[in-house]
């Protein structure tokens, strides 16, 4: 017998809404009409409809109505001539049977395809994918009559960084450490930032920093309860297979970019954006006013992705429900009859570290961290507010901020973690998102359009500037410019922390509880195997 419970609050609270604003609406027909109309009238519309009327004229669609009614009443009087004429001609499949025959071939033609196609195994699938874009690639690239010119680097120090990284993805081609592979990458990503910087391009420089160092932290999170080491299996037939694709990939994409950045022979796009940035965006940061103003709406098509990213990785760890339940560190100590020493106690700098054994505990780290957290915290802010007109943004800050969360949990484990964010990173993530939706919607309801951009000038009383002795100077106070776009990007500043919280959550803590239960994989020291979950 199955049994019946109450659905949750929030699955009936949404519908409820929706009906009581449909209610409400209707009584509310000529404010809402004033309310849309200015909005409305900037969509163009066809032609103005002639209304509703008994009689039009003989008209098409007045000829097409008599004639299938004409003929529907023929049939009906000559249904018996119809049906001696029917049952005189020979038997045929009928209609339906011949659906059911074409969708039981249809599912029977999937399987196959499936069962050839998709045969679980990543190193055929990717393979697959890139044959593709090499054979395409070189037929397109053969069709090339003329290459454009190119020069081999603008400054000497390009090349430097181009050396670093080709000998760096080699030696990580080559290593068979799992950290040291992944520490060889990044160094790759590093030297793209420095490429960055050299062009003149900071934001992007800032944003590949903190991008990369983000991705070593979740790596090393992963690996750690991988095998320490690749196996060292000999070259057969197919690892030479794997390298030839793997050449031909790296190569095809070399000339694809080239071909790219070497065809353009039109004005840039990008020429009328500072006139555009500052005019409309009310900013002198072109990459930052972009994200949360120009192309707004990919942006919240990208923290959207960020959160369906975050929801699947949890999902991945927890496999019950989203996310380990939050426990602070006086829980854990009471459950282990410990009791909690003060804040001010010798040797408490992370109140996390109590719960961690004195031989992983790391007292210089615990310092170290308690001393960089609140400055990684202000810096996140500061890369929030001033990335519209500075290097920057909601997404750098958001990066930091998350660094500085991850940096607490390496530091003192996941109760500490747990102590520096003690709530659902779930939160986060829809208030972020949730902000973001009120910051496009928000302008309608005062005749603007979605995402429109406002800004306001505010005069703060005092002195504008400070002269230290040494002759320096420093703003204090003045004008403040702020602008609306802000509030968009404070949305993608939580989203990004809540995405980081819970990947902290499910790769750090969600993994370390799992160990304690014995259900993660245990890497053997100095050998390529691991055991299973479960076993030791």
């Amino acid at each position: 017998m199955l049994s019946w419970h109450r659905p949750a609050r929030g699955m009936v609270a949404i519908p409820s809404v929706i009906t009581l604003a449909s209610l409400g609406g209707g009584f509310l027909g000529h404010q809402l009409t004033d309310l849309l109309l200015p909005y409305a009238a900037t969509i163009p519309t066809g032609y103005k409809p002639h209304g509703l009327a008994l009689w039009h004229g003989v008209t098409w669609p007045l000829v097409m109505s008599l004639t299938a009614l004409g003929l529907g009443i023929g049939l009906f009087l000559a249904r018996d001539i119809i049906a001696r004429t029917q049952a005189s001609f020979p038997d045929v499949m009928a209609a339906e049977e011949m659906y059911h025959r074409s969708m039981r071939g249809l599912d029977r033609l999937a399987v196959e395809t499936t069962a050839r196609t998709q045969r679980g195994s990543l190193p055929i699938y990717l393979g697959t994918i890139l044959v593709t874009l090499i054979t395409l690639a070189t037929y397109a690239m053969l069709r090339i009559r003329v290459w454009p010119q190119y020069r081999p680097a603008d400054s000497p120090a390009q090349v430097l960084v181009a050396i670093v990284i080709m000998a760096a993805a080699f030696t990580a081609a080559k290593s068979r450490g799992r950290i040291r592979a992944v520490l060889l990458t990044g160094v790759t990503g590093y030297g793209l930032a420095m490429l960055f910087v050299i062009a003149g391009a900071p934001d992007l420089a800032l944003t590949q920093v903190l991008v990369e160092t983000v991705s070593l932290i979740i790596f090393v999170l992963v690996i750690r309860r991988l095998p320490r080491y690749f196996t060292n299996r000999p070259l057969t037939s197919t690892r030479w297979w794997r390298v030839l694709v793997a050449a031909a990939a790296g190569l095809t994409v070399t000339l694809v970019a080239l071909v790219a950045s070497g065809a353009r022979i039109a004005e840039p796009i990008s020429e009328g954006w500072k006139t555009a940035a500052y005019e409309f965006g009310y900013g002198k940061n072109i990459v930052n006013v972009a994200l949360v103003d120009i192309r707004a709406w990919d942006t919240f098509g990208e923290i959207s992705v960020l959160v369906i990213a975050a929801t699947g990785v949890a999902s991945l760890i927890f496999i019950q429900t989203r996310s380990g339940k939050v426990t602070r560190t006086r829980e854990a100590l009471r459950a282990r009859d410990q009791e909690q020493q003060a804040d001010s106690s010798p040797g408490v700098w992370l109140r996390g570290g109590q719960t961690l054994s004195p031989i992983v505990r790391s007292l210089v780290f615990e310092v170290a961290t308690r001393i960089l957290f609140p400055i990684l915290v202000l810096v996140s802010f500061y890369l929030l507010l001033a990335g519209h007109n500075a290097p920057g943004g909601g997404f750098a800050g958001g990066l930091v901020a998350g660094m500085a969360l991850m940096i607490r949990y390496l530091a003192a484990g996941r109760h500490e973690l747990d102590e520096a964010a003690p709530f659902d990173a779930g939160r986060l993530l829809g208030s972020g998102l949730l902000l973001t939706i009120g910051t496009a919607v928000v302008p309608v309801f005062f005749g603007g359009v979605i995402l429109q951009t406002y800004e306001w000038h505010l005069d703060i009383p005092g002195p504008d500037t400070w002269t230290t002795p040494w002759g320096s100077t420093w703003p204090l106070f003045g004008e403040l410019h702020l602008v609306s776009s802000t509030v968009f990007d404070v949305g993608v500043y939580l989203v990004v922390v809540g995405m980081l919280l819970d990947v902290a959550r499910s790769l750090g803590s969600g993994i370390d509880v799992q160990a304690s239960e014995q259900r993660a994989p245990l890497p053997l020291i100095n050998s390529a195997k691991a055991l299973p979950g479960g076993r030791r």
